[in-house]
């Protein structure tokens, strides 16, 4: 199985130092810093959309589910330029890209509010990075 971890390690302020490695723990790419860019308010509009409108999608819900639909385009775009916007770590997706099935891409965190991102919609020009790996959460 290939693997990258993504190990976020908590930095002065709201960000994350992020590393990359491998799944015997040998560094990969480039050290970034992480962000969180998603508000409590588009965390709440994410959870309507899974949990209400995904149920019963009518009237002017569909609306403000368009709204919501172009955010997670966007938010996916930003998800991934934030882990891969280096070239070392670009390199680094492509050889877990072009790996034998399974790839898994592991999100290693002490802090749990990083695990509720929706780290799925990770998407570049080439489409949603999970329809090609696996993506687990691992919580330190």
């Amino acid at each position: 199985m290939q693997e990258i971890r993504l190990h976020f390690a908590p930095t002065p302020g709201d960000s994350f130092s992020v590393t990359l490695s491998n799944s015997q723990g040998e560094p990969l790419g480039d050290a970034v810093v992480f962000t969180p860019f998603l508000s409590d308010d588009d965390d709440a509009e994410l959870r309507w959309y899974l949990e209400q409108f995904m149920e019963l999608p009518d009237g002017g819900a569909l609306v403000r589910a368009q709204r919501l639909e172009a955010c997670l385009v966007q938010w996916g775009r930003q998800l991934h330029q934030a882990i891969f916007s280096t070239p070392a770590n670009q390199q680094a997706l492509a050889q877990l890209l072009a790996a034998p099935e399974p790839r898994l891409l592991t999100l290693v965190t002490s802090d749990p509010s990083l695990l509720r991102l929706p780290w799925e919609l990770m998407a570049d020009d080439a489409g949603k990075l999970a329809q090609h790996v696996s993506l687990r959460r691992q919580l330190e």
